[in-house]
């Protein structure tokens, strides 16, 4: 038996608070929360190698077929002064068109703090990743991560 794929929709007249829990649970479902650290290199004339690290990176997607949930969750967000980026492409199995709706760095530390308050009912470790990033965060700004270059020898 085949199924047909549907396409969703958000009800046109929800509150700002559904809004919000309705973003929250579809992140919960279909999006990801990642943090990482970036780091460049380079090398010297003399041969020395010099490592400067930076900030941890926040990216948080959102991934979905149906392009008008997508365009919704992105229209709230800009609402409320969060721009993400939009893409689309085909799946892997080079059918279906995916939507991705993607928010970094200061962009998607706005849609943690707005998405996932505090008190909020969520995926325990979505929740975990936003406070991870936090908390790394501020030990790189404290300069526990180290700050500027660390010398690597030749």
């Amino acid at each position: 038996m085949a199924f047909k794929d549907k396409e969703f929709s958000v009800p046109p007249r929800i509150t700002s608070d559904a809004e919000l829990a309705f973003i929250r649970g579809y992140t919960d479902g279909d999006g990801c929360i990642c943090v990482r650290d970036v780091f460049w290199k380079y090398t010297r004339k003399d041969g020395s190698t010099v490592r400067y690290e930076c900030p941890p990176r926040l990216q948080i997607v959102i991934v979905g077929v149906s392009e008008s949930v997508i365009r919704w969750i992105q229209a709230t967000m800009d609402s409320r002064g969060i721009s993400g980026r939009l893409y689309h492409g085909v799946g892997r199995d080079g059918n279906k068109v995916l939507w991705r709706l993607e928010y970094c760095d200061k962009s998607g530390e706005k849609f943690g703090e707005l998405v996932y308050p505090g008190s909020a009912i969520a995926l325990p470790r979505k929740k975990a990743k936003l406070t991870e990033y936090k908390m790394r965060r501020e030990e790189h700004a404290r300069g526990r991560m180290g700050l500027g270059h660390v010398e690597e020898g030749t």
